[in-house]
């Protein structure tokens, strides 16, 4: 399984320390902040909900 190494954006005050991931039936807490490894299918899962959110964005913002 390749590992990749990620940083997620660092939480504000108020919100969520860490993430939550799952792939395949496991799941993953990922620390906001910080420097992790994580394999390969978690970081697909984590771009590819920041690309829907960034879509959603526009297409609130009437661009899409």
């Amino acid at each position: 399984m390749a590992m990749v190494r990620i940083r997620l954006p660092k939480a504000h005050e108020g919100q969520e320390q860490e993430a939550f991931v799952g792939v395949n039936g496991v799941g993953y807490r990922i620390r906001k902040g910080v420097d992790v490894e994580v394999p390969e299918a978690v970081a697909e899962v984590l771009r590819n909900a920041e690309s829907a959110a960034d879509a959603h964005e526009r297409f609130l913002a009437g661009k899409e």
